[in-house]
């Protein structure tokens, strides 16, 4: 296994199951948190498990793995949670907005409504589009979580890879066959 993969399987699943849980999800709500912790999570095990300096590019790499898998399992796992659990979070969403501006609040129950009344196979075909923009958004951020760790956790940016061995002392030959002895004893 690449030595980047083990790292950014576990940022990203950590990031992908995070994201799809609802109301842990609320978090993504904040500039992509989960995605982003999940981008650091996979740059730091890989800086952790790295014998050399992790270069900024090496940490991209493997925010965008971590993003990646944790997409892909915000698709599989987020999609149908969303929509068993989308009623209640939009609730819980309204009552948060009624309470700051009543006439938003209201706008939002009744498109809510509109989406409860939908059939259940509209309702999946309309989340697809918006599910497949959030996971885009998780590629991106969990990149710039892979460029964050590299930023806060590589310590070792001074350090230069060690120089090669110098070469050997003598002037190449033999070593030991001395200079004379050649040509017919001169």
């Amino acid at each position: 296994m690449n030595k980047s993969m083990q790292p950014a399987i576990i940022g990203g699943v950590v990031l992908g199951l995070l994201s799809a849980i609802p109301f842990v999800n609320i978090v993504n709500a904040c500039c992509c948190g989960w995605a982003v912790l999940g981008g650091m999570l996979a740059g730091y095990l890989y800086i952790k498990g790295s014998q050399t300096p992790v270069t900024t590019g090496e940490g991209a790499k493997v925010g965008v793995i971590a993003g990646a898998i944790g997409a892909v399992i915000y698709v599989v796992v987020g999609l149908p949670l969303g929509l068993l659990s989308g009623q209640a979070m939009m609730a819980m969403i309204t009552s948060m907005i009624q309470n700051a501006n009543p006439e938003q609040g209201e706008l939002l129950r009744r498109q809510m409504e509109i989406q409860q009344n939908m059939p259940m196979g509209t309702r999946i075909l309309t989340a697809i589009p918006g599910t497949l923009f959030v996971a885009a958004l998780i590629i991106g951020f969990a990149t710039i979580g892979g460029l964050l760790a590299v930023a806060i956790f590589e310590k070792r940016k001074g350090m230069s890879v060690p120089p090669p061995p110098p070469p050997p002392a003598y002037g190449g030959g033999q070593p030991g066959g001395g200079y004379g002895g050649g040509y017919g004893g001169v």
